[in-house]
C-alpha cells in the first residue's frame, strides 16, 4: 500500500468544473470518499489483537494505516490464553442491547467470558460482560476503516479501484454548491444518480470480498 495527496487526484475532476480552486477539490474528494468508506465499508483492514484485562470493559480501538480512523468493526472473535487454539465469536451489537443482555453491566462485581461488544466510538469499544480474573482472554478483530476529516493522503489503490465512485460523488457535491461557476444542477443530478448507483454496487462488491462471482447491478453509461 502506498499513501498519495489526495490533491493528486484533483485533476481527474478540474475540468470538469472549470474556475474551482485545487484545494476546494480535493477537499471534495476527500469528503466523498469518506462517504464511500463509511457507507460502503470498503477499506477493511485487521487491526492488532487487543488483551483484555480484569475488571475493564472499555478499549482503544486505533486504525494502522495513517490519517484513517475506525469506522465499524465487522468481524470480532476472542481466545483464552489456555486455550488459544480455540476460537470464539463475539456478537457486535450495541449498547442498548448490551444493557438489556447484561443488566448489571458495566458493574465491574460481576464479571464472565467475553460474549458481545460495541463500539462506543471510532476510538473505543466496550466488552460485556466485563472481563474476569479466571483467565486471559485476547479478542481479533476486523474493522472498516476511513480518512479522517483532516487527512491529507489516501491509499492510492484503492482511490484507483473505485474512481468511478468518488468522481462522481464529487462532481455532484461541486456541481451542488450555489453561485459558483461551475454549478450546475443538471450535470449534479445526473452524477448524483451515478454515485448513488456506484455507492451501492461497491458495498455489494466489499461485502463478496471483491471476488469475481457476477454482481447482478445494471451498468450505467460512464461520464
Amino acid at each position: 500500500m502506498a499513501l498519495v495527496p489526495f490533491l493528486n487526484f484533483a485533476a481527474d475532476v478540474a475540468p470538469h468544473v472549470e474556475g474551482c480552486p485545487s484545494a476546494v477539490i480535493a477537499a471534495t474528494i476527500r469528503k466523498m470518499f469518506i462517504d464511500l468508506c463509511q457507507r460502503g465499508k470498503i477499506w477493511r483492514v485487521p487491526l492488532t489483537s487487543v488483551t483484555l484485562s480484569s475488571g475493564t470493559y472499555a478499549y482503544a480501538l486505533a486504525s494502522p494505516i495513517a490519517e484513517t480512523e475506525v469506522s465499524a468493526i465487522l468481524n470480532a472473535q476472542w481466545y483464552k490464553a489456555t486455550t488459544s487454539t480455540v476460537i470464539n465469536n463475539l456478537e457486535i451489537t450495541t449498547s442498548e442491547v448490551i444493557n438489556s443482555m447484561y443488566p448489571d453491566w458495566p458493574n465491574t462485581a460481576v464479571t464472565g467470558e467475553p460474549r458481545a461488544l460495541f463500539q462506543a466510538a471510532p476510538s473505543a469499544f466496550n466488552i460485556a460482560p466485563v472481563p474476569g480474573s479466571i483467565d486471559t482472554y485476547t479478542v481479533k478483530l476486523t474493522a472498516a476503516i476511513r480518512p479522517t476529516t483532516t487527512a491529507v493522503n489516501v491509499e492510492d489503490s484503492l482511490m484507483n479501484e473505485f474512481r468511478r465512485e468518488w468522481f462522481h460523488g464529487a462532481l455532484c457535491e461541486l456541481m451542488t454548491m450555489p453561485n459558483r461557476v461551475w454549478s450546475n444542477d443538471k450535470l449534479a443530478t445526473y452524477h448524483g444518480k451515478q454515485w448513488t448507483y456506484l455507492l451501492s454496487s461497491a458495498r455489494a462488491r466489499a461485502n463478496k470480498g471483491f471476488g469475481r462471482t457476477a454482481i447482478n447491478v445494471r451498468p450505467r453509461p460512464w461520464a
